[in-house]
């Protein structure tokens, strides 16, 4: 954990980490998938802002690492118009 992303952390601290996925159930519309990545991707910098923790994510490398399950067609459909798929 870098030095300072907590308060009263002066430190880097040594840990392991995890990935978090987003998961819904395949037979939930596509569109509303869709529109639930696109707005986290669309507005990426306010969603980093959100906890100090997700500053470091990567959109490339999120769609990619530590993937559990398949990609939800609405998902895929807004990584190929970003080009990222």
């Amino acid at each position: 954990i870098p030095a300072g992303t907590y308060p009263g952390q002066s430190e880097v601290i040594l840990t392991y980490g995890v990935t978090g996925t987003m998961v819904v159930k395949a037979e939930m519309p596509a569109e509303i998938v869709y529109q639930l990545v696109k707005s986290v991707f669309d507005n990426f910098e306010e969603f980093t802002e959100l906890h100090p923790a997700l500053a470091g994510l990567q959109p490339k490398a999120m769609i990619r690492d530590g993937l559990t399950a398949p990609l939800h067609e609405g998902a895929v459909r807004y990584y190929k118009e970003r080009g990222w798929l």
